[in-house]
């Protein structure tokens, strides 16, 4: 995944860089909310990014997971002058790390440490979709 980040990267530097200061941040903070919307729907769907489930949960719970880390209240989008960060903080920043990289927690104080298996609740498999975007917002302020 690191080299499609950089792959994707250098290809969208110099396009980013003909442009305004603020409307560069302007342009990341949109690519920002549609790759997020990109990631709660894959989250919704209860997919890795690279298209298979999730792991099921251990027991008998139904329901679907991480209903609420998938909402834009828990999932921020910040955007500064040359990069774009999508993320959790606090609290949701360890669960959601915990499940993303399938490490050991507690799920409260008193009950004994547990191993989650791997949930990757952020990522992209495929740089094309990120320039799909890109170009999108590119030829729409043209």
């Amino acid at each position: 995944m690191t080299n499609n980040l950089t792959a994707l990267e250098d290809w969208t530097a110099p396009i980013l860089n003909k442009l305004a200061p603020a409307e560069r941040r302007n342009k990341l903070r949109q690519i920002g909310q549609q790759i997020r919307k990109q990631q709660q729907s894959r989250i919704s769907n209860q997919q890795n990014p690279d298209g298979t489930p999730f792991a099921p949960r251990k027991g008998r719970i139904k329901r679907k997971m991480f209903t609420k880390l998938k909402q834009a209240k828990w999932m921020k989008v910040q955007a500064k002058d040359d990069i774009v960060t999508i993320g959790y903080t606090g609290r949701t920043a360890k669960i959601a790390r915990v499940h993303q990289y399938g490490l050991t927690d507690k799920p409260s104080p008193k009950s004994r440490s547990i191993r989650y298996r791997k949930r990757e609740v952020l990522g992209v498999n495929k740089k094309n979709a990120v320039q799909q975007t890109m170009l999108q917002h590119i030829n729409l302020s043209e």
